[in-house]
Order: structure tokens, then sequence, then C-alpha cells
């Protein structure tokens, strides 16, 4: 892993972390509605195929694509932060959970930049 990969990775890890922390509730709540609700049952699969579909794509990842800061990642975890708070004032549980879920993939456009972004859209999406 070159330096710029690993400061950008611990850039992100740092983010995420963050973010773990400031929205665990909501986490928690979702990762209950996935065990507890059996509609919802396959979505403790989707993050561990992403996980998986990524580290497919890793190396040749880290060969081709230089990743960057990118501004409008940031806006976008500004963006998925106020949906989050609107769900939270109005109650309404489904924006709460979307906005975490697009908190985490805008947290990686922000950390590594559109070129990575792009090459993993389908996997994180």
């Amino acid at each position: 892993m070159s330096n710029t990969w690993r400061t950008h990775t611990v850039s992100w890890i740092t983010l995420c972390a963050i973010l773990a922390t400031v929205f665990y509730g909501t986490w928690a709540e979702l990762v209950k509605l996935w065990f507890d609700t059996e509609s919802y049952a396959h979505g403790i699969m989707v993050p561990l195929i992403s996980i998986w579909l990524v580290w497919r794509v890793k190396s040749q990842l880290q060969k081709d694509v230089t990743p960057s800061y990118w501004w409008l990642g940031a806006l976008a975890l500004v963006a998925s932060g106020a949906l989050w708070f609107i769900g939270e004032v109005l109650q309404i549980s489904s924006f709460r959970h979307f906005a975490v879920a697009f908190l985490l993939i805008s947290s990686i456009a922000a950390c590594y930049g559109w070129d990575v972004f792009r090459a993993l859209f389908f996997p994180i999406m």
C-alpha cells in the first residue's frame, strides 16, 4: 500500500469511527431491525458482500487509481447529516436509516475522491 493510500485509509477509518460514535443509536437501531424483522434479515449480508466485492478489486484499484480528497463528498456528508437531523426532529426512522448508510458511502467519496468512488460505485451502493 502506497503512502498516499495509507493516508487516505487512515482518514477514512478515523471518519468512520467518528460517524459510528456520533450516530451509534441509529446504527444500533438499524442492526436491531436487521436481526428482529424477517423482511430486513438480508441487511446484515449487504455490508459483508460489499466488503468482499471491494476486497476483490483492491490490488488493481491501488495500481490504477490515486486517491484524493473530494469536496463534493464532504458536501454529501453534510447533506446526509442534515437528512439525519430532519429524521431525528420529525421522528422518521427511515430518514435516519438512509442517512447513516449514505454517510458511510459519502465518507468514501470524501476521503478517497471521485476516481475511487466511481470505481467502487457498484460494490458500495
